[in-house]
């Protein structure tokens, strides 16, 4: 589709009626791929082979929240996914003026004339422009990506129509991911807590990558944790800090998972030495502290599937019976009662 209107459409509810059965989703056109405008070890990635083109997904409530775009921009293409037919409404009288819009790195294109006064209009109509978010960059030797995570209460961990977008996933450069719990790929993931996010991560070559983290609102007063399911290890991640691990191509993309703790909330010892991921098709748990650990295994839609015990110092492993999809794991002993999320690729 493309905007034929002189002026830009904000997007915003107050502007744009989605046909019945439509995503509320506005995909933008990049004029070229994340690789092509993002520095990898300091120097421009070299963009000889790459292809120009890439879809960044808007969901309608998010429009202007944080670095998002806000408007699609007159002339500009944009995408609507939905499974029948229909018309978009567009809301003349909400068109605003062209102005800079945000690529969704804190960098902004010029499209046509500049009016600074149109902003304060559009986020007038969306007022999530402080809702807490982490933003998770991979970076890699040859290629990168970005995946959003905002929090916001009255959420769910599945597709949340208006504020996820989905993830368009591409051959050749590496992809990252929210894994929903009604298995839906996501670039863009609204959920009500950090905590049990399951994280897609697509390696485009064997070598070295590295997570940038950056926190934005009330997540900074929020402990938050990366899992890594290969090395075994959990990692606090600080705004501004990175982690880097090596990969290869093939492997299992349900590698990572977030988990989160206020800072008003301690950690109990055991909690902090409990991990529960996935590798190759199976559940892997393991417990790092003194206190024998049971595990209950339930499907997505909360059916029991397996319990087992898992020794003090000990790991356990559950394949039989499972299939892929989202699991829910509880973990109970004298010091814990916790839920931990995990996707079977």
């Amino acid at each position: 589709m493309s905007n034929s209107y002189p002026a830009a459409i904000p997007i915003t509810t107050h502007a744009m009626t989605f046909p019945t059965g439509a995503e509320q989703n506005v995909y933008l056109l990049n004029t070229g791929t994340r690789d092509q405008w993002r520095k990898l070890n300091g120097q421009a990635i070299n963009q000889d082979g790459y292809r120009s083109g890439q879809y960044l997904a808007v969901p309608l409530n998010l429009g202007g929240t944080s670095e998002f775009p806000d408007r699609i921009p007159s002339t500009h293409s944009f995408m609507i996914l939905t499974e029948g037919s229909g018309d978009l409404h567009i809301n003349y009288m909400n068109l605003t003026k062209n102005t800079k819009v945000n690529r969704g790195d804190g960098t902004e294109i010029v499209t046509r004339s500049v009016d600074n006064n149109s902003a304060s209009v559009i986020g007038a109509q969306n007022n999530n422009s402080q809702l807490p978010s982490l933003v998770m960059d991979v970076i890699g030797e040859e290629s990168a990506d970005r995946v959003w995570i905002f929090k916001k209460q009255g959420s769910s961990h599945n597709f949340n129509n208006g504020w996820d977008g989905r993830k368009m996933l591409e051959d050749g450069i590496a992809q990252l991911y929210v894994n929903a719990t009604d298995d839906s790929k996501l670039q863009v993931a609204t959920v009500p807590e950090l905590n049990s996010v399951s994280l897609g991560f697509i390696a485009d070559t064997d070598g070295k990558y590295t997570f940038e983290f950056a926190q934005m609102g009330q997540l900074k007063g929020t402990d938050i944790y990366l899992h890594d399911a290969v090395t075994g290890t959990t990692h606090e991640i600080e705004d501004g800090k990175s982690y880097s691990f090596t990969a290869k191509r093939g492997e299992s993309p349900g590698r990572f998972r977030l988990s989160s703790k206020d800072n008003g909330t301690f950690l109990s010892a055991d909690e902090a030495l409990l991990d529960v991921s996935t590798k190759d098709g199976a559940i892997m748990i393991v417990n790092a502290s003194s206190n024998v650990l049971s595990a209950f295994v339930y499907d997505s839609n909360g059916a029991f599937v397996q319990r087992v015990e898992v020794d003090a110092n000990g790991k356990a492993s559950i394949k039989s019976g499972l299939v892929k999809g989202m699991y829910m794991v509880r973990l109970q002993n004298s010091e814990v009662n916790d839920v931990r999320r995990v996707t079977v690729e």
